[in-house]
Formats: C-alpha cells, structure tokens, sequence
C-alpha cells in the first residue's frame, strides 16, 4: 500500500483554496448565477447527465390520502423508501399516532410502483432505531419481522396472491438479508438482552440460534461476501462493547477487545473499521484481529470500492477545522482536502464513485455561530468533487445548499436535493464526471429526507412534505 500512497499527490496549495472560497462566497452571494456560468463553460455542467432526463413526475403517496384512511390522528415522518428487487414494489414506514390517541406506532406500507395501490401490512412498536422490520427474499416477496408474532415463521402455502399476501413473517426484529439471499440474520430481545438468530431461506426452515449474547442496539452486518456477521457484544470487551464475528453453523469469536461504537466491513470481507468511543478509527483484520492502521478524531468514513482503505472526516486535535483524509489500510493517511473557511466547516459523509478514483463530500463554508456545529452563518453546503488522481477538489455548481448524494445501485450516478432561497430541487450526478443538472421537471416543495433509487435505474423515490413522489427517468439511446 505505501506505492499506493506515494501515487497520491499533495493537497492543492492554499492560494487555490482561497480562490475556491470567493468562487463559492460569490455564489452564496449572487444566487449561483455566476458560478453556473462559470460552470457551464468550463463543461461542469451539462444539460444532461450522461443522457439522463426526467420522463414525468408524480406523487405515488399523499399526505391527505393517508389521513383520509381514518387509521391516524397525526403523521409524523414518513421514511425508510424501499425497492423491491424487481422495481415493481416499494415499502415505505409511516411513524404516526393512532387515532385511539395512545403512543406513536410505525405502519409499513407497500406500494406498487405501476398502479399506487398501496396496503398496510404490518403495525409495529419496533422504532427507527432498530434499522428496519423488513427485507425482500426475492424478487417481490417481503419479510416482515415483528417481536409480537405467535410462531417463529410462518408463510402463505401456495404462495399465490400480491406481495402483502405472500410475505414472510418472522417472530423477531432488525432483519440483515445475507448477501446472495441464503437466509436473514435477526434478533430477539427479552429483558435487555439480545440473541441472534439465522433463517435460511428454504421450504419449511425455522430460525437458528447464532449467538446467545449480542448488543441489544449495536450494528448488525454481513461482510460482503456473506461468510460472517458482525456484531457487538458485552462478551470479552476491556469496557462497553466488542467486536464479534459468526458464521451460520460456528461458534462466535471475538475480533477484538476494543470497545467500539461502530463498524463496517471492508469490501474485500478480510478486514472491518470499527469506531471506538474515544473517536478513533482502528482498522482490523478479521481473522486473529491484527491492527492495521488507526487514525484519531474521526466523525465520519467510507470504504474506497477495491477495499485499500478509506475517506475520512476528521478533526484534528478536536478543532473547528475539519479534514477529508484517505486513510490506508498501512501508512500514513493522505490529505484530500483542508477546510477553507477559518470559523471552520461541517463535512458531511464521504462518499466514492464506483471507479474509486473520486470521493464527493459536503461542506457548510462560515463562520460556526453556535458554537458546535450545528448552524454555520452563511453556510451554503457546497458539494466538492475530490480526484485522488490529482489531488484537487472542486465545487459542483449547484447555486445552493446540497444535501448528502444518493448513489445509483451501479454506483456510476446519484441524485441529490439542492435547497435554495426559491425552494429545493433533485438535481442529477454522473459521478465520474462530476457532471450535474437540475431535474426541473421534479421540483420538490420544502426537503427531500428520503430519496431511493429503483434497482432498475429507471425511478426516482423522494419523501417531500410527507409526500412520496416517484420520478421516472429516461436514458438517452435507450
């Protein structure tokens, strides 16, 4: 890896960095008008992303029709959008009071994407934070998981009817569908405590015991290949939680007794970054648990797609300034880019294009008025493009405030909301050009807090004001 890191140039040097701050204050300032033009010729940005246009536009789900069913007082969130394998159904998870008044209950609904018919088809207590209460185990066929059912697992027969009428559904909660769908990990939770179970997929299989002991809120994770979950556990830890591995039909073992907060698995499957409670990033090979690399101050990271390390939001020494640094499974990590405003930035996750060469990340330029982050004055979020190649950054010209980038399923383009004074639109992305334009016939009245692509590529889900709205997409050539 040190080759690696020695093709990695510098960071550009600061008076480039100064410049890209009047480029965006100027922006900020002006409405964008003149960064797009600046933008547009120097081919940034494009009429099209990579032949992607917007067909049409509708709302599959409204706010109005959801109360007109008589079931809620109040609506609160509606989120977790899901596509099933085959594109034709979407779940969705309305977080809402009933109208007995008692406390908020979570309705998931599926949706077909041809027609907008919609059913109900689980009322549940399981709350956000237990990631979800579904999976697909196929094309159209859901899993739903509910710590209330009578029996382990029980399905339709002949399972004949819509997708409602066939789905799976499992005595437990917080489903992980193994990766090549051989089976669903879960848990059940009694007095405190959690064991994991595994269900293979298959005529007439019941739910295995995995783990008798596992973090009741902990991350829950296949590696990639699905030979092993993740999971933490009290079991063995110096103090908090561990890092544990099992494999259906093992015994569990331990990686290592550092207490960790967070993990995610490498994408070759042989090593895990774990975040520790003192905020520091430990790379970590799976088998024996070697320590690879360890980085500290670290808020946010992502895994580059051939594995060989990853993107990072880090502060140094706890500062304001935040740096996006690539850090190396071995070596030293490389800067990618600095902050540019002196009050400091908020860096949002890094994330890669599919080719790995290029790492897009958002950052609120100002000065931080509160104090801790959370308002920054003036504080358009910019969207920068980062080439590892080159060692440059650049701000996508998007006139206004761009939130986190949802990746295509291939990973090559993603949408993204971009909330300006006149309102909020779904712009488009090709991510290997850093090519953007506004889909303006999919405008989005306030925030788009959900967005999820079809696995086909052709729709676009966004949650606006409680309203789900499916864009559909065309694709020039075809």
């Amino acid at each position: 890896m040190e080759a690696a890191d020695a093709r990695r140039p510098r960071i550009p040097v600061e008076a480039c960095m100064r410049i890209m701050l009047v480029v965006l204050l100027l922006g900020a300032t002006l409405g964008g008008g003149r960064i797009r033009a600046w933008a547009a010729e120097s081919g940034l940005l494009a009429s099209g992303v990579d032949g992607i246009t917007v067909e049409s536009t509708r709302t599959a789900v409204s706010l109005p029709s959801m109360m007109g069913e008589g079931r809620f007082h109040e609506i609160l969130y509606v989120y977790d959008i899901v596509f099933s394998p085959d594109s034709r159904w979407m779940t969705y998870i309305v977080d809402a009071i009933p109208v007995t008044r008692g406390s908020h209950q979570y309705y998931i609904y599926i949706l077909n994407t041809e027609t907008d018919e919609r059913e109900l088809v689980l009322e549940t207590k399981t709350g956000p934070e237990l990631k979800a209460s579904f999976v697909w185990t196929g094309a159209d066929t859901p899993a739903l998981f509910w710590p209330e059912y009578a029996v382990d697992s029980e399905q339709a027969a002949d399972g004949a009817g819509p997708a409602w009428e066939r789905s799976l559904k499992v005595r437990g909660q917080d489903p992980r569908l193994r990766p090549g769908g051989a089976g669903i990990a879960f848990r059940r939770v009694a007095d405190e405590a959690a064991s994991l179970w595994y269900l293979p997929l298959g005529g007439g299989s019941t739910p295995q015991l995995i783990s008798g002991h596992s973090s009741v809120f902990g991350p829950m994770i296949w590696s990639p290949d699905g030979s092993r979950l993740a999971f933490l556990s009290t079991e063995g830890a110096e103090f908090g939680e561990c890092l544990w591995t099992v494999a259906p039909g093992e015994e569990p073992s331990m990686v290592s007794p550092i207490p960790v907060v967070d993990i995610a698995w490498a994408p070759t499957s042989d090593a895990v970054a774990v975040k520790t409670e003192m905020e520091e990033l430990v790379l970590l090979s799976v088998s024996g648990g070697e320590e690879l690399n360890r980085t500290t101050a670290v808020r946010a990271f992502d895994w580059s797609p051939d594995g060989s390390g990853l993107a990072c939001v880090v502060q140094p020494d706890f500062q304001d300034a935040e740096v996006l640094v690539f850090m190396p499974r071995r070596g030293t990590p490389v800067n990618l880019m600095r902050s540019l405003a002196p009050g400091g930035w908020d860096l949002s996750l890094p994330q890669f294009a599919a080719d790995g060469s290029t790492v897009y990340v958002g950052g609120a330029a100002g000065r931080d008025v509160t104090g801790d982050g959370q308002y920054f004055e003036r504080a358009d979020r910019a969207l920068f493009r980062c080439d590892l190649r080159t060692g440059t950054s650049e701000p996508l010209p998007m006139g206004g405030s761009a939130v986190r980038p949802v990746l295509s399923l291939d990973g090559t383009k993603a949408v993204v909301v971009v909330e300006k004074q006149s309102g909020s639109f779904l712009w488009g992305m090709d991510l290997a050009t850093g090519h953007a334009v506004e889909l303006g016939q999919a405008p989005v009245e306030k925030y788009a807090y959900e967005l999820a692509w079809s696995p086909d590529g052709r729709l676009v889900a966004y949650e606006d004001s409680m309203n789900i709205n499916l864009a559909t997409l065309a694709w020039a050539g075809g």
